[in-house]
């Protein structure tokens, strides 16, 4: 759960040190920017895991050590993009952090909330019920052995395990974000 950071009105906010806690803390920069990239990051291993069960012979042409890293450090790079806005959204004033409210900002927060949550949540749970269904359909099951079919069995666990995680520990937040934003919903944080 995003913090409130009812802190950013206290009186300790002098000078170069409250400008540098509200550019760098209070604007929450760096809490979106983590909390984004561990969705798409999600995402990312889902569809490793999609292609290591579904097309493993394509497997090697989208995944190593080194793709997935450039994979992931695209990742933060994208994030990090689409949350620089957070650095014009606040103000340091009369010793007290302001946010500023933006023009467009329900359209762009809709926007965001779609491409960095529900597309990625989607994708995942996609990746998931494809794999399960080519796993339980598939006929060569008859003819394997109790550990691959165990083994089978543990990836479509963890496969459910994170996906679940996924939307059940997100979807509320983003929700309650998208909701404030178009002002249905009253509450102490801006996207």
């Amino acid at each position: 759960m995003t913090p409130r950071f009812d802190i950013i009105k206290g009186p300790f906010l002098v000078s170069w040190a409250g400008y540098i806690f509200c550019y760098v803390v209070a604007n929450r920069f760096f809490v979106f920017l983590l909390g984004k990239a561990s969705i798409l990051t999600v995402t990312l291993l889902a569809l490793e895991r999609w292609f290591s069960v579904i097309r493993p012979f394509r497997y090697k042409a989208f995944f190593s050590t080194k793709k997935m890293l450039i994979y992931v450090a695209f990742i933060f790079v994208l994030t990090a993009a689409l949350q620089i806005y957070k650095f014009f959204q606040v103000k340091f004033e009369d010793n007290r952090c302001v946010f500023v409210s933006m023009p467009g900002q329900e359209v762009f927060v809709l926007c965001n909330v779609v491409g960095t949550f529900f597309l990625p949540s989607v994708i995942t749970w996609a990746s998931f019920i494809h794999t399960w269904y080519r796993i339980k359909s598939s006929p060569s099951l008859i003819g394997r052995t109790q550990q691959a079919q165990a083994q089978e069995i543990l990836l479509l666990r963890m496969c459910a395990i994170t996906a679940t995680a996924l939307t059940v520990c997100w979807l509320p937040t983003e929700l309650f974000f998208i909701l404030s934003s178009f002002h249905v919903s009253r509450g102490g944080l801006e996207y």
